[in-house]
């Protein structure tokens, strides 16, 4: 019984920020080299509704 109550409060305190906005997480690996940074980036986009969602990145 506690851990089902705790599982939905749980739930619910993660999930209280993406009910209202739709939010946009970002995870990057990068490394220096001659000056600049390289590497992989991962962009998730979180959201409780569906429907068409523009991204758009500065090329710099």
């Amino acid at each position: 019984m506690i851990a089902c109550i705790t599982s939905v409060l749980t739930s619910t305190v993660g999930a209280k920020d993406r009910l209202t906005q739709p939010q946009l997480n970002q995870l990057g690996i990068y490394h220096s080299k001659d000056g600049q940074l390289v590497g992989l980036q991962s962009d998730v986009l979180l959201s409780n509704k569906g429907g068409d969602y523009a991204l758009s990145f500065p090329k710099k």
